[in-house]
């Protein structure tokens, strides 16, 4: 027998084992509530457009931008009650069976129901699942209009999705078609929420991060990689820049900002100290949080991130030899 040195990275051991953030290892649910009250045709409520043609294509482009055919896809219409439910996988074939319904409704198909939000935003929470990314579309030109429920059961309800998705992965935006769906107490309770926000316009879109958890060896290189899923966002915005910000006593970014289509791009850290004040401040693992933002939010309000942060494991171990026996 002769001894055979083998040297073996302590890291590369951790690493070997599967190591995905939490996102990696779940398949994604999109949920789609669309208003088709009679307004959506701009019939009835006072200064209502005729804008369901433009919002069904949109809604056909988000459909068709699913790439991935383990997703989930629910499409629900809605007015004062739940008109109609369709779940489907995002194969080829399920988007298109979605996309046949959608092409089958018309201004003469619907009833003639208010807008009832709240029947909407409560119906959602009974498709979210603990296993998924659970994504939910609530799209309406209007403001809740029903006397039962009154809007503030509405406002009480919206405060409630933080303690609802505390053990989930779930994320709403309710998107304004319209500026006659605006509601500033609405805006101002989804602000203040977790995984709330809101999208204004009918041309909407939603980016997300792929990899929230990234491993980073003080030993080694300082980065991360960012990978931004873009699906069916349209190239007009290829130059749209995002932000990256951390707060740490010890790290810095190289740069700071990013341009949407360069990604995915690899982003690199620097130190404040020198190394070895470094590895003493810290813990064999640590973990840096670092977040992402879309520059120009305001000019952007189409655009939300569904999660905007990413959470860097610092390893702060030297590397190790380990010796094997070879018979």
């Amino acid at each position: 027998m002769k001894l055979k040195e083998i040297f073996v990275l302590a890291i590369c051991i951790l690493v070997t084992m599967p190591v995905f953030s939490q996102h990696s290892l779940k398949d994604k649910k999109y949920i789609f509530e669309l208003d088709i009250t009679k307004s959506m045709w701009g019939v009835g409520e006072p200064g209502s457009i005729d804008i369901f043609d433009k919002v069904r294509n949109q809604l056909i482009t988000a459909i068709e931008g699913i790439q991935d055919p383990s997703a989930e896809i629910v499409l629900i219409t809605w007015q004062d009650q739940i008109i109609n439910t369709w779940q489907e996988k995002a194969t080829q074939q399920g988007k298109e069976n979605l996309i046949t319904q959608l092409k089958e409704i018309t201004k003469k198909s619907v009833p003639g129901q208010n807008t009832n939000i709240y029947n909407a935003w409560v119906e959602a929470k009974k498709h979210v699942v603990g296993d998924k990314i659970n994504i939910v579309y609530l799209l309406t030109d209007g403001r809740h209009s029903v006397s039962n429920p009154p809007i503030t059961k509405l406002y009480n309800e919206i405060p409630k999705w933080s303690s609802f998705v505390a053990d989930k992965d779930a994320y709403m935006f309710v998107v304004e078609l319209t500026s006659q769906a605006i509601d500033e107490k609405m805006r101002s309770q989804i602000e203040a929420t977790d995984h709330v926000n809101f999208i204004h316009g009918i041309e909407f879109y939603t980016l997300f991060i792929n990899n929230s958890m990234s491993i980073i060896n003080l030993d080694e290189n300082l980065q991360f990689e960012l990978s931004i899923n873009k699906q069916n966002l349209s190239k007009t915005y290829d130059n749209l820049k995002l932000r990256i910000k951390l707060e740490s006593d010890l790290f810095d970014v190289v740069n700071d900002e990013v341009v949407l289509n360069e990604t995915p791009k690899i982003i690199k850290l620097r130190l404040k100290k020198t190394l070895e004040q470094t590895k003493a401040s810290l813990a064999e693992v640590s973990y840096l949080p670092v977040t992402i933002s879309i520059d120009q939010e305001d000019k952007y309000s189409n655009i939300k991130l569904v999660n905007s942060d990413i959470t860097c494991k610092i390893v702060n171990k030297k590397e190790k030899v380990l010796y094997f026996k070879e018979l």
